[in-house]
């Protein structure tokens, strides 16, 4: 998340992945396909999360998703039309934490959102002067278009997120060669 200030699907399964070495959940697979891939997975609570302090709240989060307050137990196939709707939760979660342990400045989609409502504005005001002024509609129009455009690049990372990053990105090459 922090090397491209967006919370991805592949992140969170990374930290289920992650709770599971902890000891929060065992994943079993679940019956074989004729390639040898198992059909399904099976996600088992291993120890109660409720208020536990080593847990952060994006964890919890994702753990109060796949479990809620009543399974022991969840085939991943049972989630697939319910987890969704706390994945907004889980990302604000981790834009919080990523702020909070000051490796960014601000929330990146709160950032995003700022430029996109002024090119939004821009290309209003670009519109109603249509009729008045054709060139200063087309050149609002298109600092609308810019301004959008680059509002995707404008999440600022901390000087410590910016060094994360940087040891992020060279774990990946060490990776990527060896």
């Amino acid at each position: 998340t922090l090397s491209d200030d967006q919370v991805h699907l592949r992140d969170i399964t990374a930290s289920v992945i992650d709770l599971a070495v902890r000891g929060y959940l065992a994943i079993e697979p679940v019956g074989k396909t004729v390639g040898g891939q198992p059909n399904d997975y099976h996600l088992i609570r291993r120890k109660p999360f409720q208020g536990d302090p080593a847990l952060l709240p994006h964890e919890h989060r994702i753990l109060e998703g796949v479990f809620g307050s009543t399974h022991e137990s969840r085939l991943l196939s049972d989630l697939e039309m319910e987890f969704y709707t706390g994945l907004p939760a889980i990302r604000k979660a981790v834009y919080q934490h990523l702020v909070t342990q000051g490796y960014l400045d601000s929330d990146p989609g709160h950032v995003r959102w700022r430029y996109w409502i002024g090119a939004a504005i821009l290309m209003v005001i670009g519109g109603a002067m249509a009729a008045v002024a054709l060139g200063w509609s087309v050149g609002l129009c298109v600092s609308a278009i810019i301004v959008a455009v680059f509002g995707f690049f404008m999440p600022r990372k901390t000087l410590k997120g910016r060094h994360a990053v940087d040891r992020i990105r060279g774990l990946e090459e060490f990776l990527s060669r060896t």
